[in-house]
This record gives structure tokens, C-alpha cells and sequence, in this order.
């Protein structure tokens, strides 16, 4: 069921210099709007942190199955002959729980540009992003987790400062549960955000300020019934090369 924690008024300033919570880097795809979707708030071409929206890559739920079958299948997608994807996922036993996590997140931005280059190199429009939690809202999400195995709980739970200065490109409205996240988007709400509070996206297709991403935020988890149910919290999604971590923190 979700959550009745409370987590209005946690957060009411756009102010972007306060801390935030270095979640992780994802690999996706960006997609085109589905015909199903309000074209009067969301752009064009999407980019999201939800696997029901964008592709993310590598795909866990083929790199952590036993069937070689999909994993063939993969192989021939990603255009990688027998023996580099073998390196490929080496390279993730390698790395994991170092630079790389269950079940796709990269602890390392240097980590994720070298996965992606190695092993991706024959997909095209991929982008890497950054994810980030406000730190006001670091235990709401940590108490909300039944446990701590995902890679972006581990992250969040060790609150490794990350200060947006101006690398955000803006919020999205997610709810985690079991690795993934649910976006707004997969489950229509840009509908109910438009007519309730005439949303609008900013130029790179994300709520524009931490103080209405709070509210819209509030708003599903306290008004809206049939969605998923999860905790769903205003994430920060990062431009990597203003990406600027505490000195004080551990290095990612």
C-alpha cells in the first residue's frame, strides 16, 4: 500500500544551492511521446528514469536472468558478437558494487561513459543521467524501502552530497519499488497535473522548481487513487558536466 508518511511541507524553495543525495547514472533512451500522452505538457521526446518509458541499458532483466535464450537475443539487439558480449558482462562482475549496482545503476560517471562507449557503441540517441534526492527527504525514502539491496538505496542511504548549482535540468515525479521507478508519466498524471494546476515543463521537459515538484508530489500521494503504490518523491535529474560533489564526501 503506499505510504501515509507525511511529506508535505518538507520542502517549499526552488532554492537549488541546499544539499542533495547523489542517487546514481542511468544509460537510456530517450522516447518519443505515445500517442496516449498529453501533448499539451510533455514534449516530443521524452527522457525519463522509468524502464516503462525508456529503454535503460544495460537491461536487468536480462543480465541478471539464467536464459541464454534472452540473453542471444540481447546480444543480436545490442549488435555485439558472442565474445564482446561476454566482456560485457564481465566487465558488470567486475565492477559491481563498485562503479556499477544492482540492477542498472552506475555509481561512477566515468564508469558509465566507459560501459556505454565499450559495449553500446551501435545504439544511437543513448544519454546518460544523473539522479539526486533532496537530503530533507533522504530518511522519508530510506524508511519507505522493505530493504537496502538496490544500488540507489545504498547510494541514498550513504548520503553522498552532490550541490545542483545549476546542473539540474529539473524534477520528475518517481516512485521506486522492487530496482525501478514509476514515473508520472506512465501512469497518465500529466492529465491530472494540467488540470489541477495548469502544469507546464520547462525547455528540457522537467518540472521546473523543487517547490512545485513537492507539490505535485503531495499532491499524488495524498489525493490521486489508482497509481502504483509507491512513495512518490520529487527526484532531481542531473546534467553530468556541472555535476559539482562536496569535497567532504566520498569520492564517486
Amino acid at each position: 500500500m503506499r505510504t501515509e508518511k507525511d511529506v508535505d511541507g518538507f520542502m517549499r524553495s526552488d532554492d537549488l544551492t541546499q544539499q542533495y543525495c547523489f542517487g546514481g547514472y542511468y544509460i537510456i533512451r530517450p522516447t518519443a511521446r505515445a500517442g496516449c500522452m498529453n501533448e499539451n505538457v510533455l514534449h516530443d521526446i521524452i527522457v525519463s528514469a522509468s524502464r516503462c518509458i525508456c529503454d535503460v541499458f544495460p537491461d536487468p532483466n536480462v543480465i541478471w536472468s539464467d536464459s541464454k535464450e534472452r540473453k542471444v537475443e540481447y546480444m543480436n539487439q545490442l549488435g555485439l558478437d558472442s565474445q564482446t558480449y561476454s566482456e560485457m558482462e564481465q566487465w558488470i562482475s567486475r565492477e559491481f558494487e563498485q562503479s556499477f549496482d544492482f540492477p542498472d545503476v552506475f555509481n561512477n560517471y566515468e564508469k558509465a561513459a566507459e560501459f556505454l562507449n565499450k559495449y553500446l557503441y551501435n545504439l544511437k540517441d543513448l544519454t546518460i543521467v544523473g539522479l539526486a534526492l533532496p537530503e530533507i527527504l533522504r530518511s522519508v525514502f530510506i524508511e519507505d524501502q522493505t530493504n537496502l539491496k538496490y544500488g540507489i538505496c545504498k547510494n541514498i542511504d550513504k548520503s553522498k552530497s552532490v550541490s545542483l548549482s545549476n546542473s539540474s535540468l529539473g524534477f520528475e515525479i518517481l516512485g521506486f519499488e522492487s530496482g525501478g521507478f514509476h514515473s508520472y508519466i506512465c501512469n497518465g498524471l500529466e492529465n491530472d497535473y494540467y488540470n489541477k494546476y495548469n502544469l507546464k515543463l520547462n525547455e528540457n521537459g522537467f518540472i521546473g522548481t523543487l517547490e512545485e515538484a513537492q507539490k505535485l508530489a503531495d499532491y499524488t500521494n495524498h489525493m490521486i487513487e489508482g497509481t502504483e503504490p509507491v512513495l512518490w518523491l520529487p527526484w532531481a535529474v542531473l546534467k553530468i558536466s556541472d555535476c559539482e560533489y562536496s569535497h567532504e564526501q566520498e569520492e564517486l
